[in-house]
């Protein structure tokens, strides 16, 4: 059957059925969903008649534009939630002159101005005159051009809302049997020989004006490099800044005018590679469990100490204002306490949430029963998946900070499944209230937004209800009575 294909992106079939590109990797994250979205809405297409094709070979066409050019061209690599935010100018640019080609295309066919001509899902209008011709019918006589030009952004059509172990094991098996094979590990093989989130030692301080205002503040991690190990080429060309390992040490939303981030390697002759989130979990658990530290002892609210560190950046001021409004902050509570936390990812999306958490001082159990967040991650694509990414990390981020947590002794990992690594249970699940501010802005990534947010909620708010500080992930019965007996 005859195909319509005005650029690399896209492809339109005599059957009315609509091909799309898509050139990152899916992972349950939706990104298979939200970036052929942008393109489909922009191409003004039927989403029932959407064909979406993972890209199977490795092409710098459609590679990353935005995200991953350190090695001089696009790769197709997915992390970071850069997917929706590098593949999302050029989704708008391939619809639209998808859209302007099938405009032209139909107006010679109908012998009228292209002016009269607008589109309806997967059709072209001539509303004058009551003709109309589908996609395909448009695609089963046009010439397509050796290139199309570019269409300027003024004409795009308005927003609506809408493992390394493995594969070796793999080849082995199929190079010694000659034919293909699926390896699938037992959990047991997974948690005793899969890759890790590297541990991490952290050293914070902090200077202090007369008024109670941060003008320093420092922060020494001590990790090894998980980029060396999980990417030798990139760490090639780093100049050895480990930016997985440090993730957002070296950045803050707030007003503080002198900022030092260490990066101490070491190495624990492990096998390692970013979790969800990056260093985020880790990196912000210290930085904002510290801030509220220091709100503490100058005597401020930590929501209104975090306001007024923000008062240079409205996103981030937005979205602690946004949940506080949520979780009703200085509503008196009983029995339970709040506590909050601010992180940003990737540069342009920020999250704020509120933890409210009970302690059981005879057992040092933790419940967390609500929590609340607000993110500013620009134009959202696709709402119910935000609303799915920012519940997903959530729940990762509680059940990172509360339960999991892995051993070695005599080189070999002691857990083996949910037994021994025990993980957050349909019971243990708080309420989640969440919400994405609407913006006009470039979309910029909610993959894994938020989650670094968890941690230091929950531990700032038992610090509001015993006085104690928790300062180990994860925040074990036993680690809690052991602070508790320490105080």
């Amino acid at each position: 059957m005859a195909t319509f294909t005005p650029n690399a992106w896209v492809s339109i079939g005599a059957d009315d059925v609509i091909t799309i590109q898509f050139g990152a990797t899916e992972m349950g994250q939706g990104s298979m969903t939200s970036v052929p979205l942008v393109l489909a809405e922009e191409m003004d297409v039927d989403w029932e008649r959407v064909r979406v094709e993972t890209v199977s070979r490795h092409d710098p066409t459609y590679g990353n534009p935005v995200a991953f050019g350190y090695y001089g061209f696009p790769i197709m690599y997915t992390a970071g939630s850069a997917a929706l935010r590098g593949y999302f100018n050029a989704m708008r640019q391939a619809g639209a002159q998808a859209r302007r080609f099938l405009l032209d295309s139909a107006a010679m066919q109908l012998g009228v101005p292209v002016e009269e001509l607008s589109t309806e899902p997967s059709r072209v209008v001539h509303a004058a005159s009551g003709r109309s011709l589908s996609y395909g019918e448009v695609a089963a006589t046009a010439q397509v051009p050796d290139s199309l030009p570019e269409v300027p952004e003024s004409e795009f059509k308005p927003r609506s809302e809408h493992r390394q172990k493995d594969v070796e094991d793999a080849l082995n098996l199929s190079r010694e049997l000659g034919r293909p094979v699926k390896v699938i590990w037992s959990r047991e093989d997974d948690v005793r020989d899969g890759i890790f989130r590297p541990l991490a030692a952290q050293y914070l301080g902090a200077a202090l004006d007369a008024d109670g205002q941060i003008t320093a503040l420092q922060q020494r991690v001590a990790t090894p490099s998980v980029l060396s190990f999980m990417n030798e080429p990139r760490w090639g060309l780093s100049g050895n800044r480990d930016g997985i390992s440090m993730n957002s040490a070296q950045v803050t939303r707030y007003a503080i005018p002198n900022i030092r981030a260490e990066h101490v390697m070491v190495d624990r002759c492990s096998r390692l590679a970013a979790w969800r989130g990056v260093a985020t979990s880790y990196t912000r658990f210290a930085n904002e469990s510290f801030i509220d530290e220091i709100a503490h002892t100058v005597g401020a609210d930590p929501l209104e100490f975090r306001l007024d560190l923000t008062r240079d950046n409205p996103a981030g001021r937005s979205v602690l204002e946004e949940v506080a409004q949520m979780a009703e902050w200085s509503r008196p509570r009983e029995g339970t306490t709040l506590g909050v936390a601010l992180s940003d990812y990737g540069g342009a999306s920020v999250a704020a949430g509120i933890a409210e958490v009970s302690v059981n001082e005879a057992t040092g159990a933790i419940t967390v029963h609500r929590y609340w967040m607000a993110i500013d991650a620009g134009f959202i694509v696709s709402p119910r998946n935000t609303e799915a990414q920012m519940e997903g990390n959530i729940v990762y981020g509680i059940s990172s900070a509360l339960k999991e947590r892995i051993s070695v002794n005599a080189g070999s990992v002691d857990q083996s499944n949910f037994h021994d690594y025990p993980v957050m249970r349909m019971n243990e699940m708080p309420e989640l209230h969440v919400r994405a501010l609407p913006s006009d802005a470039p979309p910029s990534g909610v993959g894994e937004l938020g989650l670094a947010t968890t941690g230091p909620a929950i531990a700032n708010a038992v610090f509001a209800a015993t006085g104690v500080r928790l300062r180990e992930l994860p925040m074990t019965p036993e680690r809690v009575l052991a602070a508790l007996r320490g105080a």
